[in-house]
């Protein structure tokens, strides 16, 4: 995922493993660059997510390369808000099957119908190891 600076071409390239950089992730880095970018993604075989940010102004070597250690920033933060989005989910659920909520977030489906991942199950109101 070294991003690849090209001077002639005023771009920064970078070429995404989406095994590590979900697809989400590499969009929402991407769009954050849109007011200062011209911004280019293309899928590519293997789950692979190619973005080219081309400066709108030509800009220098180093300004390119500060550009291209921005979008590795970026997709470090977008990370961690789609961890934090599954987390909290996941905090909900399970508070809200444990008791120390009133209503839980799934509405009327009953507590025995659902499954949490391989591990857990919920039984008789409450969590158990599977």
């Amino acid at each position: 995922m070294e991003p690849k600076v090209d001077k002639r071409s005023n771009s920064v390239d970078v070429v995404l493993d989406e095994e590590v950089f979900p697809r989400p992730v590499g969009l929402a880095a991407a769009y954050r660059f849109i007011d200062r970018c011209y911004v280019l993604v293309e899928s590519r075989p293997r789950r692979r997510l190619s973005v080219r940010l081309k400066g709108k102004q030509p800009l220098a070597a180093p300004a390119l390369a500060a550009l291209a250690g921005e979008f590795r920033n970026e997709l470090l933060h977008q990370i961690s808000i789609s961890l934090d989005v599954v987390t909290s989910t996941i905090g909900s659920f399970l508070l809200a099957f444990i008791g120390e909520r009133d209503e839980h977030p799934l509405g009327n489906l009953p507590r025995s119908k659902l499954l949490f991942g391989p591990f857990f199950q919920v039984a008789d109101g409450g969590l158990c190891q599977i």
